[in-house]
């Protein structure tokens, strides 16, 4: 959908039907799902998850968006050893 227009009652129907068939959203778009649904979606969320707080560890670059599709840091479970 292009900018202005009024997405907000075809996002349910378009993730329902996504999510049956394990789609998953573009990090950087517009969706409604969280990190508490995402977390089981992408095998390596955990992984990713970490990688983040390594190289953001401030979240300098976070914001709303990021909090809540990746979690709130840092109530994040604890990151994999750094040898992964």
């Amino acid at each position: 959908m292009t900018h202005g227009k009024p997405y907000e009652r075809f996002f349910p129907s378009v993730e329902r039907i996504m999510t049956e068939y394990q789609g998953r959203p573009h990090w950087g778009k517009l969706h409604t799902r969280d990190a508490d649904d995402l977390a089981h979606v992408p095998p390596d969320f955990a992984s990713f998850t970490a990688l983040h707080d390594r190289v953001d560890p401030e979240h300098r670059f976070g914001n709303s968006h990021l909090a809540r599709t990746l979690g709130d840091w840092p109530q994040r479970p604890a990151p994999p050893p750094k040898n992964f």
